[in-house]
């Protein structure tokens, strides 16, 4: 889901107290913020890798599970209906 995607979403959970589309967003928010700390690490370790620190890379966190579901058919359908 892309960040326009997001704002869609929101709004429908705005308007219509839609719970699934709430989750939807709690899924893609914790997503973003378990896919920073791996680019977080990645940039980490390149950068450290370019001095005498070579050996205190840092290893790749295991991906947590997600508590949150994303459902297809609310997000289908705020996809397919852009306007506000």
């Amino acid at each position: 889901m892309d960040g326009y995607t997001a704002v869609l979403v929101w709004g429908d959970y705005k308007r219509r107290g839609n719970a699934r589309a709430l989750e939807i967003l709690l899924a893609y928010n914790t997503e973003d913020v378990i896919n920073l700390e791996v680019l977080m690490i990645l940039a980490y370790n390149l950068l450290v890798g370019q001095t005498p620190f070579a050996h205190l890379q840092i290893d790749l966190p295991t991906s947590p599970e997600i508590p949150f579901q994303v459902d297809d058919e609310t997000l289908d359908g705020v996809r397919g209906h852009r306007a506000w």
